[in-house]
């Protein structure tokens, strides 16, 4: 079962397909074939077990006719006028007697036995003592069935059918009533040839079979041809059927071989193979078709993949279809033109990593010159007493040690929030002090570390185009840090005159001004990924809040 099964999962597609399509028909046609294949069985079964039932109605009918024939042949001369005078009348002489059977009993005897030529003896047995008339009257004493008369007496003078197994002859006994109170006149003995009286039997059957005739005593009265014998020899199951006589007590027992009830079912099981057979091969043909229909595309992808696989990423495939196949073509089409942006921004992304870098170098061999030369300023303006012209140079050299890192692009939050503070004390000493700052900062972010310069660009957007716009009032700048599940938010708010609707879509969507908040983003995401960056929030008149998203996470850990 394993190797089947192995064997089933190694198959190629359109293999798999044509076999299933082929168990999927097969089945349900054999099931369906076997049903009616049986049924058919059942059904010539039992027309074969109604052709019998008909069969026996005839033969039955036929032997009730012959029986009632010689019943009404012994009526005939039991209840003749002549036949009930000389046995009940009482002869002086035997020469009336004589000239009685003569005249009457031997032409009514000789007219019936002639008449029908089954008839071997015809003989009255007279209860009286009556001389011997050829075979036509005999004494009673000299019948040698006495059983018989017991017998016949019983039956209230109705006939009776007996056997004599020795001469093969059918005999029947009828009592010869008599007309006044005496008891019977004696009775009618008539004694037919067997194979005459079953003469034309067979003639009636037109089924093939073993046609039996059976007396009481299991002894067989008539069996049809020799074919018909060699039949229920045969090997094999037989139908059997028997039909009770209640006049004579004798059955009729027919049997057939099973072998000629079904030999039409052969045809039929010829037909249905031959069906099963046709539907196969037009399954065959409709699978291979619809399974070469639904495996060409897959192929066709596969092709595509295979290009893709040896380094050509400019493979184009659509497909039109909308089926499964379809879908999945399509998707990889789509996940090729994404994979195709994904290296273009890989691409762009070496690129300002290389000019970041360049920026950096040249970061680390310009400070000197910058640090020596504020140092200079410095000096000149101790000694001029300017202390303000200090303070700020002092402000800017803090700033620009901060801001240039020494070429690092990682710095503690703690140096950038020094760096950013460095700078909205220079913003304020230029603005003259028109504008207020707020810092609530958590200590516990300060021990993260975070990219350098991100909030002074965003410092810089809420004075210039926040603070600096304000119509009336002071400016307040509010600068808030907190750290939640990982990340880390620094938020940047103004109460400038704040943005509309559709200018504040632009900017989160990058168009339009404000190359700083773009850069910030565009630097967060592409060191953290796109799930980290900027969030914007602005209302008209309400002003603007920044907040910086970013990942907790520390340089050394």
């Amino acid at each position: 079962m394993k190797l089947l099964v192995k064997l089933f999962e190694n198959m190629l597609l359109q293999r798999k397909l044509i076999v299933t399509y082929s168990i999927v028909i097969f089945i349900p046609l054999l099931v369906l074939g076997s049903y009616a294949y049986f049924q058919s069985r059942v059904l010539l079964e039992r027309q074969a077990v109604q052709s019998i039932e008909r069969e026996l109605d005839t033969i039955e009918s036929h032997l009730a006719y012959k029986m009632d024939r010689y019943n009404a042949i012994m009526d005939i001369i039991i209840l003749n006028s002549s036949t009930t005078r000389i046995l009940s009348h009482d002869y002086i002489d035997y020469i009336n007697l004589a000239a009685d059977l003569k005249g009457y009993l031997d032409p009514l005897f000789k007219i019936t036995t002639l008449s029908n030529a089954e008839i071997r003896q015809l003989t009255i047995y007279p209860n009286k003592s009556l001389p011997r008339y050829g075979n036509y009257l005999l004494n009673a004493e000299s019948f040698q069935y006495e059983s018989l008369i017991d017998r016949n007496r019983l039956i209230n003078n109705k006939i009776g059918w007996y056997v004599n197994t020795q001469l093969k002859r059918i005999e029947a006994v009828r009592n010869i009533p008599s007309a006044s109170s005496s008891p019977s006149l004696g009775f009618l003995y008539m004694s037919l040839d067997q194979d005459q009286f079953f003469a034309g039997l067979e003639g009636t059957v037109s089924t093939p079979g073993d046609l039996k005739i059976i007396d009481e005593n299991g002894y067989i009265l008539f069996a049809g041809t020799e074919h018909a014998q060699r039949s229920s020899e045969e090997s094999g199951r037989h139908l059997q059927l028997q039909r009770l006589l209640p006049v004579s007590g004798w059955t009729i027992q027919y049997e057939m071989s099973q072998k000629y009830v079904l030999q039409e079912t052969e045809s039929i099981l010829y037909t249905m193979f031959l069906i099963i057979g046709v539907c196969i091969l037009i399954m065959l043909v409709l699978s291979w078709f619809f399974s070469r229909t639904l495996v060409r595309p897959i192929l066709y992808l596969y092709t595509k993949m295979d290009l893709v696989k040896r380094g050509d990423f400019t493979v184009q495939i659509r497909s039109a279809a909308r089926d499964e196949i379809g879908m999945l073509t399509n998707q990889f089409s789509d996940m090729l033109a994404r994979i195709n942006e994904l290296i273009e921004e890989v691409y762009q992304h070496q690129i300002k990593k290389r000019e970041a870098q360049l920026i950096a170098l040249q970061a680390q061999i310009n400070p000197h010159f910058l640090y020596n030369t504020l140092s200079i300023v410095n000096w000149k303006a101790l000694q001029l007493g300017s202390e303000e012209i200090s303070r700020i140079v002092t402000t800017m050299s803090r700033f620009y040690r901060k801001a240039l890192n020494k070429g690092n692009n990682i710095i503690s939050v703690r140096d950038e929030l020094e760096l950013t503070k460095a700078y909205i004390d220079i913003q304020l000493i230029m603005h003259d002090h028109s504008f207020e700052v707020h810092y609530r900062i958590e200590e516990a972010i300060c021990e993260y570390d975070m990219l350098n310069l991100l909030l002074q660009p965003l410092v810089e957007n809420a004075i210039e185009h926040g603070i600096d716009h304000r119509r009336e009032g002071g400016g307040l700048l509010l600068l808030e840090g907190s750290a939640k599940d990982g990340t880390i938010e620094i938020a940047i708010t103004d109460n400038g005159p704040g943005m509309e609707a559709d200018t504040l879509e632009s900017l989160r969507l990058g168009k339009g001004r404000g190359y700083g908040i773009f850069n910030t983003r565009e630097r967060i995401q592409l060191l953290f990924g796109p799930e980290y960056g900027l969030r914007i929030d602005s209302r008209p008149t309400e002003g603007t809040r920044v907040t910086v998203v970013i990942p907790a996470f520390r340089r050394n850990s």
